[in-house]
């Protein structure tokens, strides 16, 4: 199955700004990945299911923007299980962090374990590869990097997920960013890269 834009969507007839907008929901999408298995307790619904009328055609970002709300709210908590190093974590929240063209992540927080470690998974795609550096995800306090919350590396083109956990929470409007840091280049916590939006 193809996960291009233009693949999945008609886009004729949109305007640039119309295009660029469901552009962006939809790398946010590829970046959070495929929903997780769903328990075997949540296979039936708890309640009677609501049948949405279909939309047009001519609403292609309403429509989107519907898929697009569905992934998250089912990723965060009826879907929200997934394997983690042979545990189950149980995705309480979703954040969606954007660079200045293509480059999307996903970070997906679980419930803290019972000493207060927040497990959490970063899934990233778009960034280049550094050669002499890698990349580091922070909290944002401020208007500045305050908390590391995770090092990593990536491939040229590739995606990636790192798995971590951190001893404080991330909150829903908790600002986060990813730095660039190069030996040489620029002092640490170094160059932002991405921000949550």
């Amino acid at each position: 199955m193809t996960r291009r834009f233009e693949d999945r969507v008609d886009v004729d007839g949109l305007t640039p700004a119309e295009r660029a907008r469901l552009e962006h929901v939809h790398d946010l999408l590829v970046a959070a990945g495929p929903p997780a298995e769903l328990p075997r307790d949540l296979e039936r619904p708890p309640a009677q299911v609501i049948q949405l009328p279909l939309w047009q055609r001519r609403r292609p970002a309403a429509v989107l923007a519907l898929v697009a709300a569905a992934a998250i709210a089912g990723a965060s908590f009826a879907g929200g299980w997934f394997a983690n190093g042979g545990e189950r974590m149980r995705v309480t929240q979703v954040v969606a962090l954007k660079g200045p063209s293509m480059e999307v992540a996903s970070l997906r927080v679980g419930t803290p374990d019972e000493v207060g470690n927040n497990p959490m998974v970063l899934t990233v795609s778009g960034l280049p590869e550094l050669q002499h550096g890698y990349y580091e995800l922070f909290m944002v306090r401020d208007g500045k990097p305050v908390f590391p919350c995770t090092g990593f590396r990536v491939t040229t083109g590739g995606a990636m997920s790192v798995r971590f956990s951190v001893p404080y929470s991330i909150h829903a409007g908790t600002k986060l960013e990813i730095t660039a840091v190069q030996r040489g280049k620029a002092k640490w916590p170094g160059r932002t890269v991405m921000q949550s939006v």
